[in-house]
């Protein structure tokens, strides 16, 4: 009986284990792809906006290098987005699902999901 109370004991844990990671992978991937959606609005906020610029200063000859970040004030950053720290917080939960995810489970266990 008590050799059967450990068996369940550690069946439950690595069962926990499983999902609890693989719970985490799967809120980290959201978090991924909202980062991203948030990455690719103000990349192209900041390519309008340095259009728009470019085209106000009369250099319309060579048009404005929408890769050039020559003025802090012309772009947006991702630490402004509300997407992309509300992605950025999603991920941090699926990181901490992995990690509470290792307190039930080998990392031989955990690490592949």
């Amino acid at each position: 009986s008590n050799t059967m109370g450990k068996v369940d004991c550690q069946t439950t844990n690595i069962l926990l284990a499983v999902c609890f990671a693989a719970a985490g992978s799967i809120v980290s991937a959201i978090g991924y792809v909202t980062e991203k959606k948030a990455h690719n609005r103000i990349n192209e906020q900041n390519r309008e906006l340095s259009l728009s610029i470019g085209s106000a200063s009369g250099d319309s000859q060579n048009g404005p290098n929408p890769l050039s970040n020559t003025s802090s004030t012309s772009t947006k950053s991702f630490i402004s987005s509300k997407l992309w720290c509300t992605g950025f917080g999603i991920y941090v939960i699926g990181s901490i699902l992995q990690a509470a995810a290792l307190k039930f489970g080998a990392q031989s266990v955990v690490a592949p999901l």
